[in-house]
Formats: structure tokens, sequence, C-alpha cells
């Protein structure tokens, strides 16, 4: 049993969620091992079960998380879909025959899940198969364990789109600090860590002006801030906006002029 090298995705996107059972073309082939039938004894060999379990440098987390699909194929052959636990992928079921004296490569392929905020961008997947994690029946394979290549598989998050991670508040008061937080994220929520887009906030709507709004650069893909400031008493919305990145557009926001009284303080909100 081998790892077959270069079999590994050099990047896995973010946005890579195609839903069970996969094809051959569809996910990311994450690695290949060869498993060789030594001539004799028992002729023919057949893999009817395998696990592939996470390695010591793996980063991805918990794979159940992570991972939406997982198949191995012989070839474009289609031999099974796996269970996904938290450190586990497991294949029951298999019917793949390894000829005597000869050898067969097995290809897993996998896709992200899509749920909301789940993946850690540049966090890598390691797959180890070990000697006792492969089912046979008829004549065993050459046994050793190995492991896929760490640097490798790693999680591409690729921004699409503007945040607001922290919103502004609902209501604020003329001409007094305020704030809110901005995240790169793509389409299903993931942060952009290697996002440094310079981002400026901005009125959506109303008639005042917005001031304290950058531009900032994002870092670790966000950035805060902290002394805006609206100049006018009425119902606006501010914007985020950034060079190749969907703007977001936050929730209507109050301003108000804080009116003092001899029995403390009231608020006027239109």
């Amino acid at each position: 049993m081998s790892a077959v090298t270069s079999s590994e995705s050099v990047t896995i996107s973010s946005v890579l969620n195609d839903a069970p059972p996969l094809s051959s073309s569809q996910g990311a082939r994450v690695w290949q091992v060869t498993l060789s039938n030594p001539s004799g004894n028992a002729g023919d060999g057949t893999v009817t079960a395998l696990t592939f379990t996470k390695g010591g440098s793996d980063t991805a987390g918990n794979w159940a998380n992570a991972i939406r699909s997982a198949d191995v194929f012989d070839g474009a052959t289609h031999l099974g879909s796996g269970i996904i636990a938290a450190g586990t992928i497991s294949f029951s079921g298999l019917n793949s025959t390894v000829l005597d004296g000869g050898s067969k490569t097995l290809s897993l392929r996998l896709s992200l899940t899509n749920a909301p905020g789940l993946l850690a961008d540049n966090s890598h997947f390691q797959f180890v198969l070990a000697s006792g994690n492969i089912t046979m029946a008829g004549n065993s394979i050459t046994n050793a364990s190995i492991n896929s290549d760490a640097t490798q598989n790693k999680i591409d998050v690729a921004a699409s789109r503007l945040v607001f991670s922290t919103p502004p508040p609902v209501s604020v008061e003329v001409n007094s600090n305020f704030a809110a937080t901005v995240q790169a994220q793509d389409a299903n929520g993931n942060i952009d860590t290697d996002s440094v887009a310079s981002v400026t906030i901005s009125r959506a709507t109303g008639t005042g002006a917005v001031s304290g709004g950058g531009p900032l650069s994002l870092t670790n893909g966000a950035c805060t801030f902290s002394t805006l400031q609206y100049n006018t008493r009425e119902i606006f919305t501010i914007q985020a906006i950034a060079s190749g990145l969907t703007t977001a557009t936050s929730g209507n926001i109050a301003a108000a002029i804080k009116l003092w009284a001899n029995v403390g303080t009231t608020w006027a909100t239109s």
C-alpha cells in the first residue's frame, strides 16, 4: 500500500459544495492510494471496507462539520459514499478487486459544507490510511500505514461580499460616535482571512452625512469602524463598500437629538 505522490489538491474552494453522492468530476480529489496484492496464497483480493482517519497535522477541525460529501472511486467508477465523523471517513459495502500480483489505485474525493461560517480559511486536511483500517476478502494487500501530504488540500476562502458582522445600533445620537464591524466573506459566510480590502462606510439612504467611515484596510478579513457619526436627525442606513466585493447595507438606524429636561433625558426620533 502506498500514497500516490502529488495526488492531493493544492487548494479546495470553500464554495465547492457539491451534494452527495459525488461523481468522478465533482468535488475535489484529495488523495489517491495504491493497494498492492502480492502473488501467492489466496489469489485475488477484494476491498470491502476502509476508513480514513485524521492526520496529526490536520487543521480543518471537525470533519463532520467541514465535509459535505466524501466518496471513493476506482478510476471513474463510484465505489461508495463515506460516513463522515469528527475525525474519520468510513466506507463499507465496497467491492473492488485487486488481482493476484496486481495493484489498484483508489481516489478519495470530497466536497465542503455549505453551512454558514464553518470553514477556517487556510486550514489543511491530512488523511491517514492505517494498515488495520482496510478490510479485504481473499488475498490480503501489502499493508503499511500511509498519510497524505499535510501541506496540500488547503481550504481556500475567497470573499465575494462584505457583511456587517457586528451591525450598527438601531438608534444613535446625532454627531456622536457609534460603531460597526465589517467582514469579507464568501457566499456561505466563511471569513476570507487573507483579504486586506480597503473598506469605506458611507450613507446608503437618508439626507445627512456620515463621518468616520475610513477607508480602513481589513485585517484577518475584518475591520471595525469605531468613530462613525451621523449629522442629521432622521432614519438612515449605511453601506460598506470595497472594490470587487458586493456592498453590505445596514438595517434602518434612527438618528436622534438628545433633549434635556428637568425630569431627565428624553429622545426625539422623528
